[in-house]
């Protein structure tokens, strides 16, 4: 009896659906200073990327590590890039800031990353220009 292998076909996206430009932050919390009580977060620029943004309503996903379930509101796909990791933050052009939630290298080829996104708050000062 032989066996035949049947391929599913790859996922694939295409540069020209890439249309938002992103800036990747990396976020470090400060200790507070003598007599505060609240850390501060500071965020470092990474670069700017190209990027593809969609809208994802309904969808939580469950960390295990903080016990907790995250809202899903963005999903973002761009080119692979290797800096970027669940820890990583995105800032979009109007000044909204994404925290990845979930990261996947699509197909494991190292060329597109699909990344799972809560938005995360009020808009910032965008005194760097993306």
């Amino acid at each position: 009896m032989s066996k035949t292998l049947i391929r599913r076909p790859w996922r694939t996206f295409c540069v020209g659906d890439l249309r938002d430009q992103i800036l990747l932050q990396d976020r470090s919390i400060q200790a507070p200073d003598f007599d505060l009580i609240d850390f501060t977060e500071k965020f470092d620029d990474l670069g700017g990327v190209w990027a593809s943004i969609k809208t994802s309503g309904g969808k939580t996903i469950f960390d295990d590590h903080q016990q907790r379930d995250h809202l899903v509101t963005h999903e973002v796909v761009m080119r692979f890039d290797s800096r970027v990791t669940a820890e990583t933050w995105l800032l979009l052009a109007d000044g909204r800031r994404l925290d990845i939630i979930n990261t996947e290298n699509l197909e494991e080829r190292d060329s597109w990353l699909i990344l799972q996104c809560s938005d995360r708050g009020p808009k910032v000062d965008l005194s760097s220009s993306i």
